[in-house]
């Protein structure tokens, strides 16, 4: 318990979240590297969200069926509201940076511009959004993809439905 807040954690497996009704106990459910989720899993837990509760997803969340077999970004794009650019590399030679804005909420406590420095040990998936609360960086020069000039989204929060979805650009 931490000001107020009770803290209960569980792992739930694909039988769990496929069949739905286990998710009602939870307010906010992590997928920490979920590539690969069935249809039914994608579904239950879109309306999850949709109904007010809370989800936090990284890298490639989803973008595979249970099979493995490609599925694409649409669900990352409707829940977390992001628009798939490419997925780049990783480079040793450069210090690859999440820029927080100082008045996103997820920067609540870090300086102004604070740059988190990101150990990811797949590559980084280039992203836009609406309003990102961190941007990629190398070193003092935001990422841009031409032809757009806005930064490229590291993390981003989106609202859908009722719900409301924090998404990594990393793993």
């Amino acid at each position: 318990v931490a000001d107020g807040w009770t803290v209960a954690s569980g792992a739930l497996g694909d039988r769990e979240i496929e069949r739905g009704s286990v998710l009602a106990s939870y307010d906010v459910v992590i997928l920490p590297a979920a590539v690969a989720l069935s249809d039914t899993e994608v579904q239950r837990l879109k309306d999850f969200v949709h109904s007010g509760k809370g989800l936090v997803a990284d890298w490639a969340t989803a973008t595979r069926g249970a099979d493995g077999n490609w599925r694409g970004w649409q669900f990352l794009q409707e829940v977390a509201g992001i628009e798939f650019m490419e997925m780049a590399p990783r480079d040793p030679n450069k210090s690859l940076l999440s820029v927080v804005r100082g008045d996103s909420p997820l920067g609540r406590g870090l300086p102004i511009g604070y740059r988190l420095e990101n150990f990811s040990y797949n590559e980084i998936i280039l992203a836009r959004s609406r309003d990102p609360d961190a941007y990629w960086s190398y070193e003092q020069a935001p990422v841009f993809r031409p032809p757009n000039p806005l930064p490229l989204a590291g993390i981003t929060r989106w609202i859908y439905g009722k719900g409301r979805t924090v998404w990594f650009g990393f793993s």
